[in-house]
């Protein structure tokens, strides 16, 4: 190297090459296409939903995903992650590209103009996807700007690469993709889970069994096949808001001088989306004691809850299994919410058409099919039981309302009222209120034993409007709508977990605890296993059997029992069926990168691997450097120092 020293001209260039490289390379991170601050970003994916039921595999069973991404098109999928907008998928589409080995899949729905062709696109969807198993996750995210500009990123990336072959591999090579992430520790069962019920009783001094009982209940958990989606406005947080209400009500009329000639019981559950599984397992912890088994022996009538915030069509409804007998309790609940109805009419600018004297209140009457394990109505499960039942729904039928276990019933895809913070969905706060002063009013009248004859009677309502308001209503609405309440979510906020999510499920539970014990003297948690044990399940099994045996007769039920060559040993609504739940279904974070593909990694690899080489080679050759530069120096005519 003593050649350097004493050319000053190659001394230069030999120690200027650690500040070239450092210049170079800040040169090319300058002019790099990609913006430093859009290289990674982030938004948020819900899972789709993942259980068992009795050996049957719904859902998607991984969770974690990293892979390239890609628009659907005629080219492989493998090792890649398809993202797609909810028109163009279908379920065959994603079992094609399971098929293709596919990655994942990812699928953007929108933020808001839903058409009526696209609702009825997503709940066919969602009820093809309630019977599929997919290998693969399968994410959905909310469109949002970013979401929408990689998405037509990658559209007119593979447009380019279909126009032709040479410009398809030049751009394969250089252009820019993209890739997603979502860190999240596998989908395990979900192991001891817990149903949570809240039971309140009003007492008289003392909870007298020698009383009849009036149970009041709802069930407060919402359904559809993404969890972290599923906030259950009018199915059923419209219920739940008129049950707290109702509570409220009831609890400040009575006193120790105005007690009740009933016992009356609130009951919130869960599991009402998975065949109302919460009302079943307290109706099994009654039977298995002397105390529970007095209660259900007093219980002279079940009111359900459910579809009470929407007006379908200026009626009211009572869903009964049985019609009710002339001088029974469920005789006097039916003429005293037609009463109701008319001392507490709708607001003209809810009616649908003018109801001039048409009662307000109609009697659906419907047989059980015992021999088909999913039940219709609620009041269903009881009447199983021989308890008078009915659910008081504004529903003409179960089925009439289609987002009835849709992620379309609230929640952020159907949009947020002006003043509110919840999700109402279908829901409105001013008829979700006049209906809860129908039912209190019902109630106070049969309860406390208001005399009907009386010349009053008809003419004065007992519940001042003023008690139940729009605005109290709203209130109770935005707590409920305000966080999902998916079943899933729920049975892992009674573990041990750190999600936000399942964070969220432990305080809906425990506010619902405190608000009930505010309003109501005596309320109890009470925990049931979302699984019993082989020898209680048998014998829940053979009591909710011989109950439906015994249904026609003793309590005059109407049941359907069909004659196919497909009949079970047992009833099947009766029968225990195994539900298994898995985590991993709470909101996840999407990271997407915005980096060059591997192609490109493999061309940059080689060119600095040759550009390394070729800077070795010139080092441990530098004399053979210096003699050309010498040469052609001597050959232009210059003289160059011999050494």
């Amino acid at each position: 190297m003593w050649l350097v020293e004493d050319c000053p001209v190659l001394s230069g260039i030999y120690n200027a090459i650690p500040y070239y490289m450092c210049f170079l390379l800040s040169l090319l991170i300058f002019l790099s296409p990609i913006d430093p601050t859009r290289a990674a970003q982030d938004f948020t994916a819900y899972r789709l939903a993942q259980y068992d039921i009795q050996g049957s595999i719904t859902g998607s069973r991984t969770a974690a995903l990293s892979c390239d991404i890609q628009i659907v098109s005629t080219r492989t999928y493998a090792r890649r992650c398809p993202i797609v907008k909810l028109a163009e998928i279908t379920v065959e589409g994603i079992k094609n590209a399971i098929f293709n080995n596919a990655g994942g899949i990812i699928v953007l729905l929108p933020s808001d103009n839903w058409t009526d062709e696209l609702r009825s696109h997503w709940h066919y969807l969602e009820t093809e996807l309630k019977s599929e198993e997919f290998q693969i996750p399968v994410y959905f995210a909310i469109e949002n700007e970013y979401s929408k500009s990689i998405y037509d990123d990658l559209q007119n990336m593979s447009h380019d690469l279909d126009q032709s072959a040479g410009s398809g591999i030049w751009d394969a090579i250089f252009s820019t993709g993209y890739r997603v992430y979502i860190n999240t520790p596998p989908s395990v069962p979900l192991k001891n889970a817990e149903l949570v019920s809240i039971e309140g009783k009003i007492l008289s001094n003392s909870f007298d069994i020698k009383k009849p009982t009036v149970l009041v209940t709802a069930y407060y958990d919402a359904g559809g096949v993404i969890p972290a989606l599923a906030y259950g406005a009018d199915a059923n947080a419209g219920g739940v808001a008129v049950l707290l209400e109702v509570a409220r009500i009831i609890g400040q009329l009575t006193d120790a001088k105005n007690s009740p000639k009933y016992n009356i019981i609130f009951l919130l559950t869960s599991g009402g989306k998975f065949n109302f599984l919460g009302s079943r397992r307290w109706l099994e912890m009654n039977l298995e004691d002397t105390a529970g088994l007095a209660i259900l022996d007093s219980v002279v009538q079940v009111i359900c809850l459910e579809g009470l915030g929407a007006n379908f069509d200026d009626h009211l409804r009572l869903h009964v299994s049985r019609m009710p007998r002339d001088g029974s309790f469920s005789q006097k609940l039916v003429s005293t919410l037609e009463l109701a109805a008319k001392l507490h009419p709708l607001s003209d600018s809810y009616l649908k058409r003018p109801l001039d004297n048409e009662t307000q209140i109609e009697v659906v009457h419907k047989k059980i099919n015992v021999n088909q394990y999913d039940l219709a109505w609620e009041h269903e499960r009881f009447s199983l039981y021989r308890l008078p039942t009915a659910t008081f729904s504004a529903w003409p039928t179960p089925s009439i309302y289609k987002y009835r276990q849709s992620v379309l019933d609230g929640g952020p895809l159907s949009g947020r009222a002006a003043p509110s913070r919840g999700y109402w969905g279908p829901v409105k706060p001013e008829i979700l209120a006049r209906n809860t002063r129908v039912l209190a009013e019902t109630l106070a009248r049969l309860l406390f034993d208001f005399a009907p004859d009386s010349p009053s009677a008809e003419a004065f309502s007992i519940i001042d409007p003023s008690w139940v308001t729009a605005t109290s209503s709203a209130a109770i609405l935005d707590f409920l709508t305000m966080h999902p309440r998916s079943l899933q979510l729920l049975a892992a906020s009674t573990q041990t977990s750190s999600t936000a999510a399942s964070s969220n499920g432990l305080d809906l539970i425990r506010s619902l605890e405190q608000h009930m014990r505010s309003i109501l003297p005596e309320v109890k948690l009470l925990r049931h296993p979302l699984s019993r044990p082989a020898a209680a399940s048998a014998a829940g099994a053979r009591a909710g059997s011989d109950s439906v045996d015994k249904a026609g007769t003793d309590a005059g039920e109407d049941v359907t029992i069909s004659t196919s060559s497909q009949v079970p040993s047992m009833a099947a609504a009766a029968k225990e069926v195994e539900i298994t739940l898995y985590s991993g279904v709470a909101p996840q974070v999407v990271t997407v990168y915005r980096l060059k593909s591997s192609i490109f990694d493999l061309v940059i690899a080689c060119s600095i691997g040759a550009y390394l080489y070729c800077l070795y080679f010139c080092l441990e050759r530098f004399h053979l450097l210096v003699r050309l530069v010498a040469h052609l120096t001597n050959n232009s005519g210059k003289k160059l120092k011999a050494y």
